[in-house]
């Protein structure tokens, strides 16, 4: 069970890996096109602000789930390396479950709100505003499938 964890995991981190590729690569197409508009033509895209905004909240919830992958999350390590290994290992499930149902919270809470909005349209791109907001359940799912893996490894590492 814990291999298959830990390659859903990585799978999934890749998969955000590339989808973080492609829509950095988007953000910076569109931004770069939008100045030249802007400068050399005189005439503004009036759309490119509004897929910049969401491109970036993208990149931002696509980035957490990589951060967290990698465990490059800020952390408090100082304070927690003063006590027992017996203490941080409960401290380290702790805050993986505590962790864990944050996610869930992020998967039912923006599914619920995504499926909410779905007739709302974005003003310049008129697009569903389901899609933008669609990555808050997505990074949710990513990030609770890393927290399995990683509580899957520590039940490995210690006796659960």
């Amino acid at each position: 069970m814990q291999s298959f964890i830990q390659n859903l995991s990585d799978k999934s981190n890749q998969a955000a890996r590339v989808l973080l590729l492609l829509v950095t690569l988007t953000m910076i197409i569109v931004m770069g096109l939008q100045v030249f508009c802007r400068y050399v033509l005189n005439n503004s895209l009036f759309w490119s602000e509004e897929l910049g905004r969401i491109c970036l909240v993208w990149l931002t919830f696509l980035g957490s789930t990589i951060a967290y992958k990698q465990k490059a999350h800020f952390g408090i390590e100082f304070l927690f390396k003063k006590f027992s290994k017996t203490i941080q290992n409960i401290l380290n499930k702790t805050v993986l479950t505590l962790s864990f149902l944050f996610f869930l919270f992020l998967i039912f809470y923006g599914f619920q709100f995504s499926i909410f909005i779905k007739n709302q349209l974005t003003p310049a791109l008129g697009i569903s505003k389901q899609l933008p907001f669609l990555i808050i359940p997505i990074s949710g799912i990513i990030l609770a499938i890393h927290a399995l893996n990683f509580f899957a490894k520590d039940c490995k590492t210690h006796d659960c």
